[in-house]
């Protein structure tokens, strides 16, 4: 039988994980070590700890990734890649990363409708020179494309929330075969059609742009394919995005050396009947309909969330904190009261 909600806060409140069987998982991170619901990414350049955070008045996951270049061996088929094995090797990949990962056996089915809420605090370490770094994703399980569905972009010191999908842009270059969606940023982000990560520093302030159609594509991480915009083209004609409808509502905040509650609904497959809602201290960001994710669409993948930094190498030491972290097909699981996601 399902646990109800009087279940579910309690088992959020008495610092227990919930069990996976449960249609909702909470967990506060106040037992002094992971849950079952999750799994740590461990790597020579990173460390973790769970528990509560002085002065504070609440638990969290704690992620710190410092700049440490390590080599490994290969993993076993039922490791992660890029994440320690039980024999203390790994495949390095070149990134430096803290991750939690929602542990495979509660991966939701490719296509769910389901709530995220969680609390996130983002030390001040990230710098307007910063190139990527991620921190908070969801991924399919063996996607066409490895990239993530959705993600928590903070590059240049810019809080970002972004969509990936396939380009089908006529004439681009064969390489570029994804288009990456801004649909939610801060008011300081710069960014339009064609343009942003690595692109055009001095294009337009992102919040006034992406209230006009079509939505925004800004290209791919430095390392990836630059989009332009020839002489005399429309900005309109040359966006990859395709199949999708971008509301937005608010900015996002600034979340650096503090904690940001964030609520995000979501039901993602590359059919065209995805959603991605976003709502941040309690205030509604975005909305965005339509296609997101990759062709073929298989209904059998699963989706899985992670949280923590992902970044190209970097001189600095970030901490990143996990709190309050609630998961549910039902939105009064994660909101009860109607005052994180309000309509």
């Amino acid at each position: 039988m399902r646990a109800g909600p009087a279940a579910l806060i309690t088992c959020f409140m008495a610092s227990q994980a919930c069990p996976a069987a449960a249609q909702a998982i909470f967990d506060d991170f106040g037992s002094g070590s992971p849950s079952p619901n999750w799994f740590v990414c461990s790597r020579s350049e990173n460390s973790f700890t769970f528990g509560p955070v002085d002065g504070e008045g609440r638990s969290a996951a704690t992620a710190t990734v410092r700049n440490r270049r390590t080599t490994g061996a290969l993993l076993s088929p039922q490791s992660h890649a890029g994440c320690r094995n039980e024999d203390g090797s790994y495949t390095a990949d070149g990134q430096e990363r803290a991750e939690l990962w929602e542990a495979k056996a509660v991966w939701k089915p490719i296509g769910t409708d389901i709530w995220y809420r969680f609390d996130m605090f983002v030390d001040d370490s990230i710098t307007s020179r910063t190139g990527r770094f991620v921190i908070g994703q969801w991924k399919q399980d063996d996607p066409p494309k490895d990239a993530p569905l959705l993600a928590q972009r903070f590059n240049e010191r810019i809080f970002k929330v972004t969509i990936e999908q396939d380009n089908e842009l006529p004439e681009r270059n064969p390489a570029d075969v994804l288009c990456r969606v801004v649909i939610a940023a801060q008011e300081t982000a710069r960014s339009r059609p064609g343009y942003g990560d690595g692109h055009d520093l001095n294009a337009p302030t992102l919040f006034d742009e992406i209230q006009s159609s079509p939505p925004l594509s800004i290209g791919h991480d430095l390392k990836g394919v630059t989009h332009t915009v020839a002489p005399g083209e429309e900005e309109a004609e040359v966006s990859c995005a395709r199949d999708i409808s971008v509301e937005v509502f608010a900015p996002l905040p600034d979340p650096f050396g503090k904690w940001t509650t964030m609520v995000y609904h979501l039901r993602i497959g590359a059919d065209e009947q995805s959603l991605v809602e976003i709502w941040a201290n309690g205030r509604k960001i975005s909305r965005t309909t339509g296609r997101i994710g990759f062709r073929p669409f298989d209904a059998e993948d699963r989706q899985f969330f992670k949280f923590g930094p992902y970044r190209n190498p970097a001189w600095f030491t970030t901490l990143t904190r996990l709190s309050r972290y609630a998961r549910s097909e039902k939105k009064a699981d994660v909101d009860p009261d109607g005052t994180l996601a309000p309509d």
